[in-house]
Order: C-alpha cells, then structure tokens, then sequence
C-alpha cells in the first residue's frame, strides 16, 4: 500500500515538472520580445494548427535577433508552456521542446538575425523547427485575422470572431465568405486573448475602404443587410474590401478530399461539403461554410444503394462519389453538386440562386434544378428550393 502511494507521488511530481510530453494543445501561440506583441498576452501571435496532424502548429512572423520567445497553450500564465530543451537558446533548423507547467527550466528560443521565420512545432514528438522564410521582403506578424462585432454571428466575444485566412501567395491578405447582419464589426488579430491590450485595425477616418491602427473613436465598419459577404483585408496597402454576394450557395473552388467511413468530405475555398450515405437508402448533402462551427441542417435527399463504403473518385472537373444506384458529382470549380444516375443521366442538379431573391433564411439555403421527367425518388426540406429545367 506504502509502495503504490510512493509510486503515485513520483508520478505526480514528474508530471509537474517538465520530463514528459503532455498530449497535444488545443492551441499554441508565440510570446516573448523577439515577437511583434513582446509579452503581452493579448498580442502572442496564433500559430496555426496543421490540417492533417492536429499536434502540429506553424506560425510565419518577424522574429528580432538576441531576443527571447516561447510557446503559450493558453493566453495566460501559469499553464501549460512549450520551452527550449536545451541550455542554449539559440536556434536555426531542428531542436527539440519541453513541456513545463511550472517555472521550472524556464529556457526560452532566440534566433541569431532578425527576420521573417518559418517555426513549425510537433507537439507529439516535442520537435520544434526554425527556418528563415522564403519571404522578406516586409515584416510579418499575423498569419490570421478575425471580425469582431455584432454584425457577426459570434458579437462582440472575442472567441467566436471569424476568422479571415491568410492568403498562401501574399502573407499580408487575409479573405473570407462569411454571415453578417445588420450592426458594426471591427478586426481583431487574436481571438483568444483580451481586449485590454488587443491590437485591432480601425476603419480609416477618410477613407471606409481603407483600414488604420488608429483607434481614436473606435471606428468600425457599418453593415446594413443581412447576408454572405466576401471580406478582403490587405494590411500591404491598408484596404478593405466588403462585397456583398448575391449568390450565397457556392462554396468556391474544391481545395481537397478525404473519406471517413460513409462520408465523404469535400474541403472548398469557402467551407467544407459532407457527402454521407445515409440510412441505407439515402444520401445526404451538408454544407459548413466557413466561420460556422455546425453544418447546415437543411439537406437534400436522394435514393440510393444500400450503405456500403462509398467509391470516389476525381477527375479534371469534379470529385465523384458513386454507388451502383447514383453517381454525386462536386464540380471542381466552384463546389455545386449534381446527382446522376447510374447511365449518367442528370437527376438533380444545385443551380445558381437567383441574383435578385433577399437572402432570409440564412446565407446557406441551396437552390436546385431538376429535369421535368426524373425516374429516380427525390426528396426535400421545405427550405429547399426545387425548380423544374430543361436537360
């Protein structure tokens, strides 16, 4: 009983200090002077989690030279803190992390010349890299922007502002397709902190298509109808662009794929599609477009085989999943789905929704075009829009 109490105490302690790895962080985030936000908690820089390993995180920014960094799971001291293993500070390429809850072996990262870098931490195996960045040519801080507001779905909390994604040819444009309504919203660059010292962009004075650090008077940027809006950001020239969509329903360009079981999930410069084969003889289509945590609950339906592991495929023009009683086409170009029977023949096909309609219920209601004559059974939600066309 002695023995197994003893045991219990060593493990505690070590868990403590800084010996093994915890499991992966929700979050991580750059904290030191070598960073833009020096120490502060609402200015550490977001690094980005990995889209295929969630224990990897990378962040792109301007590091000075002889100055110190670490990493931050939370925005706030005292928690979980990835440090250097090693005495040395100094780092150019592969070194190596340590998890500390503690003050203890508080070794903090320095790089010898101050530049842009490119710092990539694997969380599982405690690796961390730090390489000079292709880019140079101007300091980079952020690798993400947010809207913050009580135009956007989230208000003003801080932890639900959407989130404009950096572009991967220019690190200083960040864009989105995202929900508003009628109020104000201004842009945040960290999500997780506060906002005593939060560093927002302002609407300029002059110029509303223009964005300033100037926080005099608070200003934000007016929307007056609801709807989907494409918001660019361009901190290289301090402008901002607001265009309001008439045509809410596509997802933009297809990114990537992948199969989970039943489903098939299309990743789309505007959100995420979810092709599942559903209760044997269906297959339902969701969408998530981005900045929305859920997928849209209104669907269409189709008859289809029974559930069996779904055959994709992609070609030039679109990514395909199909069964021996459907064939669901996602156009490469912009995300639009169309449902096919086994001979190729259209049996459902998402249309562009009309330009003059006001948008209602939500950004997200599909509009569909369906032959006048369809052998195959089609169902849909009554917020679903099913017209007849010519084929």
């Amino acid at each position: 009983m002695i023995f197994s109490t003893v045991k219990k105490l060593i493990f505690v302690v070590l868990a403590a200090l800084c010996a093994f790895p915890a499991a992966a962080a929700d979050h991580l985030f750059v904290v030191g002077d070598a960073t833009w936000g020096q120490w502060s908690l609402d200015r550490t820089s977001v690094m980005l989690r990995d889209g295929e390993n969630p224990d990897i995180f990378r962040y792109t920014g301007y590091l000075l030279a002889d100055k110190e960094f670490k990493f931050l799971t939370e925005t706030s001291w005292d928690r979980t803190e990835y440090r250097s293993a090693s005495a040395d500070p100094y780092i150019l390429g592969e070194g190596s992390l340590i998890v500390c809850n503690s003050n203890a072996n508080d070794n903090k990262f320095k790089v010898r010349e101050s530049a842009n870098y490119d710092i990539v931490c694997n969380l599982a195996e405690m690796k961390i890299s730090v390489t000079k960045a292709e880019f140079q040519s101007a300091q980079v801080y952020h690798n993400v922007l947010y809207l913050v507001g009580d135009a956007t779905p989230g208000r003003w909390m801080l932890g639900e502002a959407l989130p404009l994604a950096q572009s991967p040819s220019d690190p200083f444009i960040f864009s989105a397709r995202v929900s508003l309504s009628p109020g104000k919203f201004k842009i945040a660059t960290n999500c997780y902190g506060g906002y005593n010292e939060q560093k927002f962009y302002f609407r300029d004075p002059s110029d509303s298509s223009r964005v300033s650090e100037d926080s005099t008077d608070d200003r934000q940027w007016t929307i007056d109808s609801e709807g989907v809006y494409n918001v660019t950001v361009n901190l290289s020239d301090k402008s901002i662009s607001i265009v309001a969509l008439s045509d809410a329903t596509a997802l933009g360009p297809v990114k990537s794929w992948r199969t989970e079981g039943h489903t098939l999930f299309v990743e789309a410069e505007y959100g995420t599609l979810e092709l599942t084969l559903f209760n044997d003889m269906v297959v339902k289509v969701f969408t998530r477009p981005a900045g929305m945590t859920e997928g849209e609950r209104r669907s269409i339906s189709v008859c289809a085989s029974p559930v069996g592991t779904p055959d994709v495929s992609e070609s030039d023009v679109a990514v395909t999943l199909s069964t021996p009683a459907l064939r669901v086409d996602v156009a490469k170009v912009d995300g639009r789905i169309s449902f096919r029977d086994p001979s190729g023949r259209l049996v459902l096909r998402e249309r562009e929704a009309s330009t003059t309609a006001p948008v209602r219920d939500g950004p997200h209601s599909k509009a569909w075009a369906t032959p006048l004559s369809t052998a195959a059974a089609t169902t849909a939600s009554a917020s679903t829009t099913m017209v007849p066309s010519s084929t």
